[in-house]
């Protein structure tokens, strides 16, 4: 099997890497070059032949805020080793999610990581844009185990406003081209002398070299100490070994840095001392405490590498010091970002070897039973949430009832909405708060919650002055979400229109009539006054990534005014709607959301999902603001919320 300039064997049973190091020329001119041999030490000078290594490209996306483009541009350039061109190696784009994140994303088939997938299930051949990665990604057990998989995982920056997010952006993008440059002065020509490496999770005794690879990997479980042994037959007694590993996020890691040696730790032959050296981390070993790839680069060199090269970072200039021959120079280019290398004097291999630090791989994410809502509804529905500031499809914080893990995109979603156009959600007033309203977002244009739509920021709630009250109670508000170009190419796209509010006749509803309820709200039956979070069953209630809808009847308002529950209501203020048998109703996270009628093949806006007992029972209906009733006050409060700058205010 051949993986890069590595030609792997058995060796007493387990597998092991010979590898061949002759080192490969790299260069472009010198008198730029902060690690020059003439301006670090008076060594004899040494032939350079310079040239550039090609550098990474990036793509920024068209939905980044202008202002943000700038200030992104503004690092990549200030950066030798990266460019904004075609054919990108990277894309910059809002996070589909929370789109106040930005995210860079590798893109799959332009990097050079052409590696199979560690689990064949997880398997993806060719190349895949951003938006099919974002697809994959919203199955929620390929987040689980995406370090198994071949695709690539994008990399949340955090918020564009927030001043870490530039530093941020640029150690990534740093930590990608060091990788890059580090990987580029691997030996690349010829099979000649070359070293084994033995990693294992056992102190490696006597003839063996145990090393678990089930899968046909180099593999050790995370977070298992890792034991390295390096045996060479290009090394010489007087030579040194150095072995650093890369991490899937691109950190450098030394391993170990010692002298070659004759005799292998707890075995001694004189066959293998006249043919072979060695080196092993055996007293210090290395924790991979991350799961995914890693790169592990073997050296022999003549001299020792001065460890504090593998502090060097981008910027960080020449230091004479410890920057001395030819091959520490390069490494030093390497490290700080340099798009240059030389070829230089005396003898150094350099090889690299594959890692897999394993996890856990678990099975496939359950399955919502439920109708899927049309792809038009997505045009008017919102979702308000409180994002958690990481992968909606990670898992965070404690198991939920019945020990369940919940999803992020579970534990942050809320409620409903329905866009009216202009910046406005209509929504139901006890799914906003005062003191919530710095944390609440609202998603627009998708039916996946996982991936898909563009998250806005709140900038100013009005709720209607009787939203409290306990008779004639109001359960409406609106919410105006804070400006951005992104609502108007949305709609010019056509993946956002608004809702019309039925009026006149449109508003008409027969006893009988079909009206729709659409939303992402939990999906199993609960009992009257039972926990909200366990079905009838005592199964954990989970929410549907998918947007899902129930068609219900609308029944005579005096069947919900006649339960006490609904006190609270005006009944000419209301629509009273259920299924009349059991399974298909509202929900707790459906409230806000709207409930809509077909009239002439055009779907209007008739309620807003108020209140129920509990979920899916028999003969139990829900209650829905009746949205024609409170026209009036939409239009009072779409003109107050115009007025002011941002803020909650209670409108009548």
């Amino acid at each position: 099997m051949m993986i890069g300039s590595m030609a792997c064997m058995l060796v007493i049973g387990a597998m092991a890497c010979m590898v061949s190091m002759p080192f490969a020329a790299r260069s472009q001119d010198q008198a730029s070059d902060p690690f020059a041999a003439d301006t670090l030490s008076s060594e004899p000078p040494v032939r350079v032949e310079m040239r550039t290594t090609a550098p990474l490209r990036v793509r920024l996306s068209e939905d980044l805020e202008p202002d943000d483009a700038a200030a992104i541009r503004s690092v990549i350039d200030a950066r030798p080793g990266w460019e904004i061109g075609a054919r990108p190696h990277y894309e910059i784009v809002p996070n589909p999610e929370f789109f106040e994140h930005i995210l860079l994303v590798p893109i799959k088939g332009m990097t050079d990581d052409t590696l199979s997938a560690f689990d064949p299930a997880l398997q993806k051949l060719g190349p895949m844009s951003v938006e099919d990665i974002f697809e994959y990604y919203a199955e929620p057990s390929h987040e689980a185990r995406a370090w198994a998989s071949n695709v690539p995982q994008p990399i949340d920056l955090g918020f564009a406003s927030h001043p870490d997010f530039l530093p941020a952006l640029g150690q990534n993008l740093d930590r990608f081209y060091r990788r890059k440059a580090l990987l580029a002065l691997e030996s690349s020509r010829g099979y000649g002398n070359g070293s084994a490496v033995c990693i294992s999770v056992e102190t490696p005794l006597d003839d063996t070299c145990p090393m678990p690879g089930p899968d046909g990997w180099n593999t050790v479980p995370v977070d298992r100490p890792a034991y390295f042994t390096v045996r060479s037959n290009s090394a010489r007694l007087d030579s040194f070994i150095t072995v650093v590993m890369i991490t899937p996020n691109g950190e450098i890691v030394p391993v170990l840095a010692q002298p070659a040696r004759a005799q292998r730790y707890g075995y001694f032959d004189p066959e293998e001392q006249s043919r072979y050296l060695f080196a092993d981390n055996l007293d210090a070993p290395v924790s991979l405490g991350q799961p995914g790839r890693y790169d592990v680069l073997t050296i022999v060199s003549d001299e020792p590498i001065d460890p504090r090269i593998w502090r060097l970072r981008q910027g960080m200039g020449a230091h004479g010091e410890f920057c001395r021959n030819g091959l520490e120079r390069n490494l030093c280019r390497a490290m700080i970002g340099s798009n240059l290398a030389s070829e230089y004097s005396g003898s150094a291999n350099i090889a690299r070897q594959i890692l897999w630090a394993t996890a856990y791989r678990g099975g496939t994410g359950y399955v919502t039973n439920g109708t899927l809502a049309e792809l038009g509804v997505s045009r008017w529905q919102a979702q308000l949430f409180t994002p958690r500031g990481r992968s909606p499809l990670g898992r965070s914080g404690r198991r939920g009832p019945g020990l369940v893990w919940l999803y992020n995109f579970e534990k942050s979603h809320k409620c409903g909405g329905s866009y009216l156009g202009d910046g406005f959600v209509l929504t139901a007033a006890h799914c906003v708060s005062k003191a919530g309203m710095k944390d609440l977002y609202v998603r627009l244009g998708t039916r996946n919650i996982t991936t898909g739509g563009n998250s806005f920021a709140v900038q100013s709630i009005a709720v209607h002055n009787r939203s409290k009250w306990s008779s004639q109670r109001a359960d409406v508000a609106l919410i105006k979400l804070r400006p951005s170009r992104r609502l108007a190419t949305l709609q010019q796209q056509g993946k956002l229109a608004a809702i019309p509010i039925a009026q006149g006749r449109m508003s008409a509803l027969p006893r009988g009539s079909t009206v729709t309820v659409t939303g992402w709200g939990l999906t199993g039956a609960i009992a009257p006054g039972g926990d909200a979070m366990l079905d009838q069953e005592g199964n954990a209630q989970r929410n549907p990534r998918h947007l899902l809808k129930a068609n219900l009847s609308v029944r005579p308002t005096s069947e919900c005014t006649a339960f006490s529950s609904y006190r609270f209501f005006s009944a000419g203020e209301v629509v009273c709607a259920g299924s009349g048998t059991a399974g298909r109703d509202a929900c707790f996270g459906d409230s806000g959301g709207p409930l809509t009628r077909s009239v002439r093949g055009r779907r209007v806006l008739v309620g807003i999902v108020s209140a129920g007992i509990g979920c899916g029972q028999d003969n139990t209906p829900g209650v829905y603001m009746r949205a024609s009733r409170f026209t009036g006050w939409v239009n009072r409060a779409k003109s107050k919320l115009r007025r002011v700058q941002s803020g909650f205010h209670v409108v009548s």
